[in-house]
């Protein structure tokens, strides 16, 4: 009886998981066509704009109920339910002002403003620190949407805020589908695997390097900063874009470097990622007996 117990939640689970990402990925993929509408809008606001601002703000609602309705039981559940209801209000103010620049803008501020709401609700629901840090982080790059937006409101195109709101979604959407997609990997397993790994330590490192070795880059070549990472970056991953090369020899000794480390740090991600699917594995036939 356990067992089907525990197949129906799996399955139950699987099911609202595919719900997820799918409406992540319509609401996505609008807003991504949004963006493109309104960057080509020469003076009035044209239908398609209208169109999919509203069905944006309606798959946000969407998506934002069905994460209250998954997660209605644990602490500060009820943000993804006002999260909603304001994207449905958002929906309404397009539909019913559309022809009006400030509707959009309106709707924007609304937006961002339960976006904001919903991660304060977060932050004093469940105060683990990981959590508090996360929300922190989202709070800093909301607000700073926001006020780049307001700021942006004497230009001709009053639509940058309601492009932003459609950036900011793209993201948050990218993330849901991640979230769902990983969300059944076992983090203590991984957490575990890292310290007997020392993968953090070896990424650490790795990222020291990077930024070192772009600096010294700069001292010898020819080339920029942002240019020098660019560089390090390809090297480490052993793309080799060719787009960026060094000259001279204390360059391409430290490229040498920074090939073979990155050649390592892909060895311990693999060994990283054998060893917790083999954990994994074990757990699951432990459990099953």
């Amino acid at each position: 009886m356990n067992i089907k117990k525990l197949n129906k939640k799996v399955n139950k689970s699987i099911i609202i998981s595919i719900i997820v990402i799918a409406i992540a990925i319509a609401t996505m993929i609008m807003a991504y066509l949004n963006i493109g509408y309104i960057n080509a809008l020469e003076e009035n606001i044209t239908n398609q704009v209208k169109i999919y601002t509203i069905v944006v703000y309606g798959c946000v609602a969407f998506l934002q109920a069905v994460f209250y309705i998954k997660n209605f039981k644990k602490p500060g559940a009820f943000r993804f339910i006002l999260f909603a209801i304001v994207s449905v209000a958002c929906s309404a103010i397009v539909a019913i002002f559309n022809d009006y620049p400030w509707a959009y803008i309106v709707a924007s501020i609304l937006f961002f403003g339960v976006a904001i709401l919903g991660r304060l609700i977060s932050i004093v629901k469940v105060r683990t620190p990981r959590n508090i840090l996360i929300n922190i982080l989202l709070l800093v790059i909301f607000g700073a949407i926001l006020v780049a937006s307001l700021t942006r409101l004497n230009e001709p195109n009053k639509l940058f805020s309601t492009t932003m709101v459609c950036a900011t979604v793209v993201v948050i959407t990218m993330c849901y589908i991640l979230i769902e997609s990983f969300q059944r990997i076992r983090l203590h397993n991984i957490s575990e695997i890292i310290k007997r790994t020392y993968v953090f330590e070896i990424l650490l490192g790795l990222l020291s390097l990077i930024v070192s070795f772009s600096f010294i880059f700069t001292l010898f070549e020819d080339i920029s900063f942002q240019d020098a990472l660019w560089y390090c970056f390809a090297v480490v991953t052993t793309i080799g874009f060719g787009d960026v090369t060094v000259k001279t020899m204390i360059c391409r000794i430290m490229s040498v470097v920074l090939g073979m480390y990155g050649l390592i740090v892909v060895a311990v991600i693999t060994s990283v990622i054998v060893n917790y699917y083999n954990e994994s594995k074990n757990i699951d036939k432990q459990i099953k007996k």
